[in-house]
């Protein structure tokens, strides 16, 4: 089974605003640092030889099932993984995450499918503006916010 990630100039933010995100903190600075690998890792083709994700009880949390399958990138040879994460007594609830532990400690990319609301804190923009409802996907800008 392939299953691949293909995102093109999809955001997490709104693009509302053209102004940088002065009052988010940097939270991977690594992908700062290395923002054309991040963006390779991101918008090149990703494949799972997998025909079955089994979804079992970690022992990080006792709420959430997870599955971790080793990924194929096809111009990249580290070490990167998709994360399946579905909450136990709500199925719909479940994320998507893309890892790669050679170059960033945390996933670089993440999709919700619920959960609660959240804030993009994006200066000029009204709070009702910032908020961001599920499902989204999770990525970084060349600001890496």
């Amino acid at each position: 089974m392939n299953f691949y990630f293909e995102i093109i100039n999809f955001s997490h933010l709104d693009n509302k605003s053209d102004k940088p995100n002065s009052m988010a903190k940097e939270k991977i600075p690594e992908i700062k640092k290395n923002y054309d690998l991040y963006n390779q890792l991101l918008r090149e083709r990703k494949s799972i030889f997998k025909e079955v994700i089994s979804i079992q009880e970690t022992g990080n949390n006792k709420h959430v099932l997870e599955e971790v399958i080793d990924l194929k990138h096809f111009s990249y040879n580290g070490n990167t993984c998709l994360i399946v994460n579905v909450k136990i007594n709500k199925s719909n609830f479940y994320q998507f995450k893309l890892r790669c532990k050679d170059a960033f400690p945390m996933p670089f990319f993440r999709f919700d499918s619920d959960g609660d609301t959240h804030r993009n804190y994006i200066d000029g923009l009204s709070v009702e503006e910032q908020q961001i409802t599920t499902p989204h996907f999770h990525y970084y800008n060349e600001n890496v916010v």
